[in-house]
């Protein structure tokens, strides 16, 4: 019992040994590492303390002259970038645009077609009817034609279109005249206001294109100044970095 207490102490000590020469070399590791900070400072303060008065005043100085440019800067940044989103912005605006004056004029030139066709049949319907109505005021010579006997208007003994003028149905190519009216009528509305959505289409188009050639211009000129000041700075920077 006693020898096990000797092995349990001693392996205690042999521990806190351990430990103690851990926190040493840890010690010594931070002490390099002050040192190195402290040298490290030692020689920033030295380069630092190497400017004369005279260097101080002169830097003062030109940093005091380029505010100017600075600012100057600073207002062109501001101009710039608002344009350059406002710019973006239309040319995508232009490009909906387009595409819908284009899906526009298809429909349009479909309805043109469409109305073509309807006008000629309704042309066609019209000349039949009016040959009905002439055809249903000799109903009463018609209705006096005997078989064998002469036609008063020509003297002719056959009369073979008397069954046919009598099988005819007047109100069924009125009825179809009527309907083909309403199809023009309302093919000519649409159109019309068709046309209108692609003026209307059209002058926005021509307002955002003429807005953004002007952007082009004034973003081409204020980029010119922004590289004068930037060189005249020696600096290097892009009016759509972040400036402040």
């Amino acid at each position: 019992d006693r020898f096990r207490q000797w092995n349990n102490e001693l392996a205690g000590w042999r521990a806190q040994f351990s430990q103690q020469t851990s926190d040493r070399e840890h010690l010594r590791q931070w002490q390099q590492q002050l040192t190195h900070a402290e040298q490290k400072l030692n020689t920033l303060a030295a380069i630092t303390l190497t400017l004369t008065a005279d260097e101080v005043a002169s830097a003062l100085a030109q940093h005091a002259e380029q505010r100017p440019l600075r600012q100057r800067l600073v207002a062109l940044h501001g101009q710039i970038v608002p344009q350059q989103k406002r710019l973006a912005q239309l040319m995508v605006t232009i490009q909906n645009v387009t595409l819908e004056q284009t899906q526009r004029n298809v429909a349009l030139n479909e309805m043109r077609q469409r109305y073509k066709e309807k006008t000629q049949q309704l042309a066609d319907v019209k000349t039949i009817c009016e040959q009905e109505a002439r055809i249903k005021t000799l109903e009463a010579q018609r209705a006096q034609l005997q078989a064998g006997q002469p036609c008063p208007l020509c003297g002719s003994t056959s009369h073979p279109a008397v069954e046919a003028y009598q099988a005819l149905e007047p109100g069924v190519n009125q009825s179809r005249l009527l309907a083909l009216e309403n199809e023009v009528k309302k093919l000519g509305e649409e159109g019309a206001a068709l046309r209108g959505q692609l003026d209307a289409l059209t002058k926005q188009l021509q307002r955002d294109e003429n807005e953004a050639q002007s952007l082009r211009q004034d973003e081409q000129a204020l980029t010119q100044q922004w590289q004068a000041v930037t060189a005249s700075l020696n600096i290097t920077l892009q009016p759509q970095d972040d400036i402040q």
